[in-house]
């Protein structure tokens, strides 16, 4: 996160070298430097060897490395401002294409800029994959400016129109916050509990409590999560693992609780069945004060080699429950790194959306702080609350209000939060499935411009 700046320039050192290197030698710099540098990012994020680790970082790399060899490809056939758009376009592309694959995208270069809330408020309007573009055109603009002012010494009118753009970009986004800074909102109270403590592992195996040892833990819990005056209580993935047969029984024991402490209780299971121990259901249960179940949800996005125990159910409807608080839902960790998935969850225009999360100190920050994009998108509050990571409350800006490091683990381990109770509408909730194709079928019309025969009147205008 401390490295938004660099994101804008190592690409234009990569497209200098590009423009003088042959395409062999190209191919080979491009791949070893990019592969060289994905593994030192992102070793340690399976959880489990550096040979996954690798393979990880080199379908990671996909994305920048074509798009610098297809780059040095067509440089030579494309000579004007329009060669500017061949990286960007075909950069964004793919990565369109990773974030279908089971692993999703969670290296998108929009991802650098974090820290920068002006600029990443452009992801309301048309969606974080605009963000990437305008990074990587960036670089594609300052080359080509610098081969055509030495040839024509002057700067070409594309120069002057991406600044336009930028500053327009700026402009949204300062405007935007500063309207969210002056109004006066709701808040309300949202108190997380971080688990699951460490005695729950056995050799690396989770290990199944008693529900006498369950009881204990949530009597203690929930009581202290009144005491910090919560309104909406919920614990982080996987809280509670427990059998199949034990479910209504948990289920009626927190009820209990929602009722006396007059809150609502978001609690995350983990279901296995006893006839067949490998296969868990990882859902939640929504309880309002009442201590009615009004929501159950399923994880539907399951990581790949991690959660090869869980499965998804392909019955899952996406809904919104109504609060005192607003309109709320829930989605589980791995959910939110599913840009279109989510899109989904956003067109329903929750006000807040809460994710019981479970991670580990390899991804951590990246991890939770990634997934403000989603809040800046689809325009909700979102509060991830993380065991063995970065718990954060993130308002519909992508601003962290509070965070946490959630590696202090226990089901004691308490931590609250306020976040707005109201939501704003964005652009890219409502069309944020049609934006992004804007990029393949930009891409598709560029080629066609490239590689379709002109006359030489054309070609020399």
């Amino acid at each position: 996160m401390n490295f938004f700046l660099f994101a804008w320039i190592w690409p234009i050192l990569m497209l200098v070298f590009i423009r003088k290197s042959s395409i062999k030698e190209t191919t080979l710099f491009v791949l070893a430097s990019l592969l060289f540098s994905a593994l030192i990012k992102w070793i340690g994020l399976s959880h489990y060897n550096y040979l996954l680790d690798a393979f990880v970082a080199m379908i990671i790399s996909i994305p920048a490395y074509a798009s610098f060899v297809i780059y040095r490809l067509l440089q030579d056939k494309c000579k004007g401002w329009q060669s500017t758009l061949i990286l960007p376009l075909t950069w964004v592309t793919l990565d369109l294409l990773v974030c279908l694959l089971p692993i999703a995208n969670v290296s998108m270069m929009a991802y650098s800029q974090i820290r920068i809330l002006p600029f990443i408020q452009f992801a309301s309007v048309l969606g974080t994959h605009s963000l990437s573009f305008l990074i990587i055109w960036f670089a594609s603009v300052i080359e080509y400016s610098i081969v055509y002012q030495k040839k024509q010494k002057k700067l070409p009118g594309i120069s002057f129109l991406y600044c336009f753009l930028l500053v327009l970009t700026f402009l949204y986004g300062g405007v935007k916050i500063n309207k969210l800074t002056n109004e006066t909102v709701e808040t309300v109270n949202i108190v997380s509990c971080i688990g699951i403590s460490n005695e729950d592992y056995d050799n690396g195996d989770l290990v199944v409590r008693s529900i006498e040892e369950y009881y204990s833990n949530i009597d203690t819990t929930t009581q202290q999560a009144h005491e910090l005056g919560a309104e909406i209580f919920n614990y982080t993935e996987e809280a509670f693992l427990i059998k199949d047969e034990s479910k209504n029984d948990i289920i009626n024991y927190v009820s209990a609780k929602a009722v006396l402490y007059d809150m609502y209780i978001i609690l995350p299971l983990d279901i296995y069945n006893q006839s067949s121990p490998t296969e868990c259901l990882n859902e939640l249960v929504v309880i309002n004060k009442q201590g009615d179940v009004i929501y159950e949800y399923q994880k539907q996005k399951l990581i790949p080699v991690v959660e090869t125990y869980d499965y998804a159910s392909d019955k899952q409807v996406l809904a919104t429950f109504d609060t005192e608080y607003g309109k709320v839902t829930t989605v589980i960790c791995y959910d939110l790194d599913f840009v279109n998935y989510i899109n989904k969850v956003g067109k329903l225009h929750p006000d807040i959306v809460i994710a019981p999360s479970w991670d580990y100190p390899a991804i951590q920050y990246f991890h939770t702080f990634n997934t403000s994009f989603r809040a800046v998108e689809n325009g909700f509050n979102l509060v991830r609350n993380t065991a063995y990571g970065v718990t954060a409350y993130f308002d519909t800006s992508g601003k962290a209000l509070e965070y946490y490091n959630s590696n202090k683990n226990g089901y004691n381990y308490i931590i609250s939060g306020q976040v707005p109770t109201k939501g704003t509408k964005t652009i890219y909730s409502y069309i944020g499935q049609f934006i992004d194709y804007i990029y393949p079928l930009g891409l598709a019309c560029l080629m066609l411009y490239i590689f379709l025969p002109r006359n030489k009147k054309n070609s020399a205008a």
